[in-house]
């Protein structure tokens, strides 16, 4: 009968399980090392089983991939090993287990298999391999004869193509000559960027001299018959790609303009939600600021913009289309920057407190000739005078302030800010005002 027994081992105080007298007590370490190495067996043998598609038990199958199987045969052979080390370091014991028992019929059952698996694909690898050589070894005497019947016709006609290139060169040489020196001034890869609906010139004096660089390329493509015959890239353009720019020269000066109008709706891209929201919805100006002005796009300034490259276009040979995507582009580009604005007007704060001071009166008159119909709600100003010293006294002292207003016809306030500043020991002459911002009125 087994019996429990506390067996004291110097330096340590262990519980063993002593089986009968005289035995090798077992402790629970035991079970722990068992179930180790039966868990070791597991992930060697688990995934190893029979494929009798690849191998049959005597034989490689016709039709199975011999590398696939050789790898597959050693998975399985190492699985064996494995099993081998782990099996002999479990105990009598533990080899009487549930699991190890199964783990020691599977072993029985696919050793032999695995074992004859490996030798037969190693040697169907083998005869693969010595079939592989003969059929290479044919291959390569029947590719030398042939390159060798090759070589001499190549011959006869690289001598035949090389007179013709020759000839080719001799028509291309001008080109290059003419795009390195367009190029200086990028000519070249403006036109390009244009004739693909990209950028272009935007000056007029830009705009004639691209007309006469293409007028002067069309000349020299003219004596080229077939510029793909051109070898090589003249500053990354093909001869083919420059002719064609020439071709095409009345397209590029078109776009080019067209594309100098469209970049007035990309500089105009509005200012988003989280932009406004990072900077506290001030907007940077010096300058008056409404809506009727600078969220709307007006006739007035869409008249101002066709006379501004009225000029340009005309060296174009064409006039500022007055259909131009561009112009709806401008005004949803205002309506977008309305719509950031008064998302988050109703989020500021007033900020400051009541203005106290002469300068007040200058604030509301800096603001009388920005908006003389403005209706002021409120003067304020900072708790905190900022003051620069040197030597040990100040010698200029600045106040930021805010005005509080509202334009006719507007439906949100502006608040907008302003700076006073004095230089020991005179007063301000003035008070300029600064960013302005949309926001509640109360």
């Amino acid at each position: 009968m087994k019996t429990w027994h506390l067996a004291v081992i110097a330096p340590c105080v262990l519980v063993a399980l002593v089986t009968s007298a005289g035995a090798r007590p077992r402790y629970p370490q035991d079970d722990v090392n068992d179930r180790d190495r039966l868990r070791r067996i597991h992930e060697a043998m688990d995934p190893v089983n029979k494929d009798l598609a690849l191998f049959d038990g005597t034989k490689v199958a016709p039709s199975a991939d011999v590398a696939k199987g050789e790898a597959w045969a050693n998975v399985g052979i190492k699985a064996l090993q494995e099993f081998r080390y782990q099996w002999e370091q479990i105990t009598e014991l533990g080899k009487t287990w549930d699991d190890a028992v199964k783990l020691k019929a599977k072993y029985e059952d696919i050793k032999p298999y695995f074992e004859a698996a490996g030798p037969a694909f190693r040697k169907a690898a083998a005869d693969q391999a010595a079939a592989n050589a003969a059929r290479q070894r044919a291959e390569a005497e029947k590719a030398a004869a042939t390159k060798a019947a090759a070589d001499a016709e190549a011959e006869r006609k690289r001598k035949l193509e090389y007179e013709a290139a020759v000839k080719i060169q001799n028509q291309c040489a001008p080109l290059s000559g003419a795009v390195t020196t367009f190029d200086e001034k990028n000519f070249v890869t403006l036109a390009r960027s244009a004739l693909s609906g990209g950028g272009g010139v935007s000056t007029v004096n830009g705009v004639n001299e691209l007309r006469a660089m293409l007028e002067r390329l069309g000349k020299i493509c003219q004596n080229i018959p077939d510029p793909g015959k051109c070898s090589g890239k003249i500053n990354e353009q093909t001869p083919t790609q420059i002719c064609e720019l020439a071709t095409r020269r009345t397209e590029v000066l078109q776009n080019s303009v067209l594309a100098a109008l469209a970049g007035q709706a990309s500089g105009s891209r509005p200012v988003t939600v989280e932009e406004l929201r990072n900077r506290d919805g001030w907007i940077e100006t010096t300058q008056p600021f409404s809506y009727a002005e600078n969220l709307t796009f007006t006739p007035a300034a869409k008249a101002a913009l066709m006379k501004q490259y009225q000029p340009l276009f005309q060296a174009a040979g064409m006039t500022v289309p007055e259909d131009h995507p561009m112009w709806a582009k401008l005004q949803a580009n205002k309506d977008a920057m309305r719509a950031n604005i008064e998302a988050l007007a109703p989020t500021w704060p007033v900020p400051g407190k009541t203005c106290k001071g002469y300068w007040c009166a200058k604030a509301k008159k800096a603001l009388k000739e920005f908006h003389p119909k403005a209706k002021l709600l409120k003067v304020l100003m900072d708790d905190t005078v900022h003051v620069t010293t040197s030597g040990g006294r100040a010698v200029e002292a600045y106040l930021n302030g805010w005005l509080l207003y509202q334009l006719p016809g507007e439906k949100f306030c502006q608040l907008r800010a302003w700076t006073v500043t004095e230089n020991s020991p005179s007063r301000a002459a003035g008070v300029p005002l600064y960013f302005v911002r949309i926001q509640k009125c109360k």
